[in-house]
């Protein structure tokens, strides 16, 4: 256990030379240690299989292991701890201005929408009722061509901007 921890710390610092990215990794190592210690207990009584398999616990792991990586993520995009503290605790306030977070209310309808629909295809693909796969048989050819097209496009129009590369700081 010791020597995972160790790893993601190292590689917190790999990132960068803060403590910040020491928490991002030191944060990843809990996660995966208590993991490790969870999947030794359920099956050490048994309840591996009816814990994994539960439609009602598979949304709940799925969402806490969401939570704790968007935290772990503030942790690494923050200039220092103070700041990824603040945003930590101020993340779930703010409810009263929850209607303009587009430029229109529409937006927002749209954008939970969006959300929803994401949520429902990833049920959907759980249960395997549809899959995200999809050979180069399915896709016609000239489908195929096209969406590459469009891809290099749409790469070319918005992919390039001035912002300096992630680790240029380190």
């Amino acid at each position: 256990m010791f020597n995972i921890m160790a790893v993601y710390l190292v590689s917190g610092l790999w990132h960068g030379a803060n403590w910040t990215f020491i928490i991002w990794g030191g944060i990843f190592g809990v996660l995966y240690i208590l993991e490790f210690l969870g999947d030794k207990l359920l099956k050490g009584g048994g309840l591996d299989k009816a814990f994994y398999k539960s439609k009602w616990i598979h949304p709940f792991r799925v969402a806490v292991i969401f939570m704790a990586v968007l935290v772990s993520w503030v942790f690494f995009r923050a200039d220092n701890t103070g700041d990824a503290w603040h945003i930590i605790t101020h993340m779930f306030t703010g409810w009263d201005r929850l209607p303009y977070l587009g430029s229109s209310a529409f937006e927002t309808v749209l954008g939970f929408a969006l959300v929803l629909l994401l949520y429902a295809i990833q049920i959907l693909q759980y249960r395997g009722v549809a899959s995200i796969y999809m050979g180069p048989t399915m896709v016609p050819r000239s489908m195929r061509w096209a969406g590459y097209a469009l891809l290099l496009v749409m790469i070319a129009m918005f992919g390039v901007s001035s912002e300096q590369f992630i680790y240029f700081q380190f």
